[in-house]
């Protein structure tokens, strides 16, 4: 519980600092994908993601499993 109470912490942390300067669609692969897992964002609308991609320390993609493959 611990282990993923501490993921949700670092994983908010990133998703905050990336969340307004990230250009999606200039990415063409990530360095890291998360899928099948369950993200809290912080986000009022979407509280909620199931995958994220990564790359170069910021967050490219965050949402569902369906959106991840482009990445």
């Amino acid at each position: 519980m611990k282990t993923q109470i501490l993921l949700v912490g670092v994983l908010g942390i990133f998703l905050t600092s990336c969340l307004t300067s990230c250009d999606r669609e200039s990415q063409e692969s990530a360095d890291l994908i998360l899928t099948g897992a369950k993200v809290f964002t912080s986000n009022v609308q979407r509280p909620w993601a199931e995958a994220v991609a990564i790359k170069n320390g910021r967050f490219i993609y965050v949402g569902d499993a369906a959106g991840i493959a482009r990445y």
